[in-house]
C-alpha cells in the first residue's frame, strides 16, 4: 500500500523544524508528504519551501493565499493532492517517534483495521500548563478502540472520498464529525497506543481556554454532537446549582460545586499537582461557561 502523510499547519514556524525532522526520520518513510500551509503569516512558508527542496521524501507543499483558518478545507485539499495513495495519515505540526507511521498504518496494511488513531502525549513548558493540559486534552490512558483523539488518524483514501471528505462548513470539531461518519460507515477502528504523537496544545490561559471551548461547543451544536454525554450534564449541573442559590441552600451549593470541580479535575489530582488546583478549578469554570454559551449560540445558528 502507498501511504501519504497529509499535514495542515498555520503559523508553526517555531516548532515546524521538529515536525519535519521527525518525518524525515520515520523508519517507514511515507510514499508522499503533503503539507498545506493554511494561511500562515510567520516564516512557515519559507521553512516548508526549503525542506521541500532538500527532502528525500516526495513532498508537495500547498500555500493557501487567503486568510486560511478552515482546517477542513486545508485537509481536503491536502488529501486531494495525495495522488494515488491508498492510505492517508493526517497530522499537524507535532513531533513523532521514528516508529509512528509504521505502527499507525500496520493494522490497516495487515487487514486488521480500517481506521487507526494515535496516542497523544502533550508537551508543555510549565507545571501549570501541564495541569491545564491534563484538564483539556485526551491522555493516552483514555484512548481505546471506542474513542480516541481524532486529529492524528490513518484511513483509506477511498473511504474519505466516499464520505465526501471533511465537512468544510465546520470551523472546529471537523475531525470529530469525520470520525463519527467513519464509525457510522461500519469501519473497524483501532487505537494504536504505540503510535505516539508529541503535541503542543494551544494557549492554556483562562481566556484562551474559554474562547476555544466556546468555539468547539458552537460547532458541536451546529453539527448536533455530544449533547447527551457532554453538554446536558453541564447545563443540568449549573441549572441545579443556580436553583440552590435561589432557594438559599448554601449547605448544598458550595459542597456540590467543590465536588463537581474535583471530579472534573480528577486527572490533575491524580497527578498530585495540588498546588495548581485553584487555577485548574478556574479553568473548569471557564470551560463550562464557554461550552454553555457556545452551545446556545450554535443552536441559534442551526439551519
Amino acid at each position: 500500500m502507498k501511504v501519504a502523510v497529509v499535514a495542515t499547519v498555520r503559523n508553526e514556524a517555531e516548532h515546524l523544524p521538529e515536525f519535519l525532522a521527525s518525518m524525515a526520520a520515520q523508519w517507514r518513510s511515507p510514499d508522499q508528504l503533503v503539507i498545506v500551509d493554511d494561511g500562515s503569516t510567520d516564516d512557515t512558508r519559507h521553512i516548508l519551501d526549503r525542506f521541500a527542496l532538500s527532502s528525500t521524501i516526495p513532498t508537495a507543499i500547498y500555500h493557501r493565499l487567503d486568510d486560511g483558518g478552515n482546517r477542513s478545507l486545508a485537509r481536503n485539499t491536502g488529501i486531494g493532492l495525495a495522488g494515488d495513495a491508498d492510505v492517508v495519515a493526517v497530522a499537524s505540526a507535532a513531533e513523532f517517534g521514528p516508529d509512528w507511521l509504521s505502527e499507525l498504518v500496520a493494522p490497516i496494511e495487515g487487514g486488521k483495521a480500517d481506521v487507526t488513531g494515535s496516542a497523544l502525549h502533550t508537551v508543555t513548558r510549565t507545571t501549570r500548563d501541564y495541569a491545564m493540559a491534563l484538564l483539556t486534552v485526551y491522555s493516552p490512558e483514555q484512548g481505546s478502540d471506542a474513542v480516541f483523539p481524532c486529529g492524528f488518524i490513518a484511513f483509506r483514501k477511498d473511504d474519505w472520498a466516499a464520505l465526501g471528505g471533511y465537512r468544510e462548513d465546520l470551523r472546529t470539531s471537523e475531525d470529530t464529525d469525520f470520525e463519527c461518519r467513519l464509525r457510522e460507515r461500519g469501519l473497524r477502528m483501532r487505537f494504536v497506543r504505540s503510535a505516539v504523537a508529541r503535541w503542543r496544545p494551544g494557549p492554556l490561559i483562562l481566556r484562551a481556554v474559554f474562547d476555544r471551548f466556546r468555539e468547539y461547543a458552537r460547532t458541536d451544536a451546529v453539527a448536533r454532537f455530544k449533547w447527551r454525554e457532554q453538554y446536558f450534564p453541564t447545563f443540568f449541573f449549573y441549572s441545579w446549582l443556580a436553583a440552590m442559590v435561589v432557594v438559599e441552600l448554601p449547605l448544598f451549593t458550595l459542597p456540590s460545586l467543590l465536588a463537581w470541580l474535583a471530579f472534573r479535575s480528577r486527572k490533575v489530582i491524580g497527578a498530585m499537582l495540588l498546588r495548581e488546583l485553584p487555577y485548574v478549578f478556574a479553568g473548569v469554570v471557564a470551560i463550562d461557561l464557554g461550552r454553555m454559551l457556545g452551545y446556545i449560540e450554535g443552536v441559534s445558528e442551526r439551519k
